[in-house]
């Protein structure tokens, strides 16, 4: 027995059985009833399956135990054509894109913030790019947890075009982010940091 709680993450599909008794958002429901565990909310996952097998991917979220859910992943895929038909892959390899935010959004304000993991491990591009993915995470989930308590602010996700985010130096408003403690971490294991190096070098974390 491991005597602690594990989490069960909605898989990416590309088949369906011909009949099923069950969604699979009712199985992880019955799941989390009969054996108290919780869930790991992939919401690329969501993305993915809900276009590959066509249903609703809100739906799918909002039909999940809210309470059950302990962590959220976020990722890019590939889209591939077969036969004429869009297949999409939930491959790691790319940035999280528009669609995938607006369901993190929507997810956020449904179940409110949990920890959550960005997916990346074909074709990593450099560092910054990695903490500009994580930096929306964090602004998205603080800017619905601020409008919670104020009036409810537009969201808006990244936009693709923009390809090197610059991030800001400091947290002026008190608001800490868990990406800007790992650009902190960078700055300080950068031999570099103290001179011109990084700008000859085009490090865009300064």
């Amino acid at each position: 027995m491991l005597k602690r709680q594990v989490f069960i993450e909605n898989l990416s599909a590309y088949l369906a059985f011909a009949e099923s008794s069950m969604t699979e958002a009712e199985f992880l429901s019955e799941l989390v009833n009969r054996t108290g565990c919780g869930l790991l909310l992939d919401v690329n996952n969501v993305h993915v399956s809900a276009s590959n097998l066509e249903y609703d991917a809100l739906a799918f979220i909002d039909a999940l135990p809210a309470d059950a859910i302990g962590e959220i992943h976020l990722a890019g895929h590939a889209v591939n054509e077969v036969d004429g038909d869009v297949i999409l892959i939930d491959d790691h390899g790319s940035r999280v894109p528009p669609a995938v935010w607006s369901l993190y959004v929507h997810a956020l304000r449904r179940i409110g913030p949990r920890p959550t993991l960005i997916e990346w491990d074909t074709d990593v591009p450099p560092l910054e790019v990695l903490l500009g993915e994580a930096m929306w995470a964090d602004m998205l989930a603080r800017s619905i947890a601020f409008g919670e308590r104020t009036e409810e602010p537009p969201i808006t996700v990244p936009d693709s075009r923009f390809e090197t985010m610059r991030l800001p130096r400091d947290d002026a408003s008190g608001i800490r982010f868990p990406a800007l403690a790992a650009i902190a971490a960078v700055r300080a294991a950068c031999g570099k940091c103290a001179s011109d190096h990084c700008r000859r070098d085009g490090h865009v974390l300064h």
